[in-house]
């Protein structure tokens, strides 16, 4: 997440000779400034699943810089709780969900990929453990899975202990059912 600007009046400020990766981020009511600063240094950005303002020409860059822009990029409005208030949690709308990718196998993500930006998106629907804003069989098979003690990737661990015990058990598999 770039929030912000420094003296040059970018969000994010690459200069002598730097090389950049940026992946899964937004950048976004902000700018990507490359600075040839020691005259002709080279600066390298390379930037994939990420979400920035204005695409690839929302980046300053000079001649001598290379900027790597890959296909997974998008330029869409992000769709904060609340960036006035600093608030940077996507709504559920929001095209950032489940559009970054998985770069390190064993950091969790909630649904099918990671989301772009500072936060996972997560519902607030209890109960939901597939994370798409409806309770339904799939979510049952789910908490069945994971009251198994079976590892299962992209789910709500925080939405899933329904009965708020901090635990899962049949009690939970019962009030789910209860809801569907």
């Amino acid at each position: 997440m770039v929030t912000g600007e420094n003296a040059s009046g970018s969000g994010l400020y690459i200069f002598m000779d730097s090389n950049v990766i940026i992946k899964n981020s937004i950048v976004w009511n902000n700018e990507i400034t490359l600075y040839g600063y020691p005259v002709g240094q080279k600066n390298t950005l390379t930037i994939f699943s990420s979400n920035v303002k204005n695409g690839k020409n929302g980046i300053e860059y000079e001649v001598t810089d290379i900027v790597q822009w890959d296909s997974s990029n998008i330029n869409a409005t992000p769709f904060f709780m609340d960036d006035a208030k600093n608030d940077y949690h996507l709504l559920s709308f929001s095209p950032c969900i489940d559009s970054g990718i998985i770069y390190k196998p064993d950091k969790k993500f909630i649904g099918k990929a990671p989301d772009m930006g500072a936060y996972e998106y997560t519902s607030t629907l209890l109960g939901d453990v597939n994370n798409d804003g409806v309770l339904s069989l799939i979510d049952l098979i789910l908490l069945i899975r994971l009251n198994t003690g079976e590892n299962v990737l992209g789910v709500n661990y925080l939405y899933s202990d329904l009965n708020e015990d901090n635990s899962l058990d049949t009690k939970d598999i019962i009030s789910l059912i209860k809801k569907i």
